[in-house]
């Protein structure tokens, strides 16, 4: 599975290069996404736009890599979620537990805000 990782700023954005995240990928996403925070991401924005269905080891997954931030101090948040993505969410609750935001703009600026504080600047 390819993840394409930007930055912006102190953020990272990763954005899976998959239509689903099921249990045929989750462990390669897991695989993935914590190799990249071993890296030093701590503050990271999932792009998942180009994802349609995610089932419930897909979930899981997300939920484990939410879990991995949080061990490093760090946080993420999840953007770009199509309807079905985000009454997924809904459905299970995960959205009480994530932060989801609609745009990349509101995801960066939530992550820096988070950023400053832990810094003492805001």
């Amino acid at each position: 599975m390819e993840i394409e990782v930007t930055d912006s700023g102190q953020v990272a954005i990763f954005r899976p290069l998959i239509k689903r995240i099921d249990a045929s990928k989750c462990g390669d996403f897991k695989e993935k996404y914590e190799a990249h925070i071993q890296d030093g991401y701590r503050f990271v924005a999932l792009n998942l736009s180009l994802v349609d269905f995610i089932d419930s080891s897909g979930l899981s997954g997300i939920l484990s890599v939410f879990k991995s931030m949080s061990k490093v101090h760090g946080a993420m948040v999840i953007f770009g979620a199509n309807p079905t993505v985000m009454n997924l969410f809904k459905l299970t609750s995960m959205d009480l537990m994530l932060k989801i935001c609609v745009t990349k703009e509101e995801a960066v600026a939530h992550l820096e805000t988070l950023i400053a504080k832990e810094s003492g600047l805001a």
